[in-house]
């Protein structure tokens, strides 16, 4: 949040947009299966963010996602 000079509060939006993603398609998956996706936070630092995306269907895999995020304020 943000004091302004005329004593007003404005609070600062931040918003997280893709800078990049990546998928490699590793298995297909089949009509009926139960898939799974983990995700897990890599790395935050600053604006900048790395996340990666498991797919699974039981033990098998079926894709991995890696996306590179950063946040714009507004």
């Amino acid at each position: 949040m943000v004091l302004l000079s005329n004593g007003v509060r404005s609070i600062r939006v931040r918003r997280p947009v893709a800078a990049s993603a990546e998928i490699a398609f590793v298995s297909a998956a089949r009509e009926g299966e139960r898939l799974t996706a983990t995700a897990v936070e890599r790395h935050r630092a600053g604006k900048s963010g790395i996340y990666d995306v498991t797919v699974r269907c039981g033990d098998r895999l079926l894709a991995e996602f890696r996306g590179l995020s950063r946040t714009l304020s507004g």
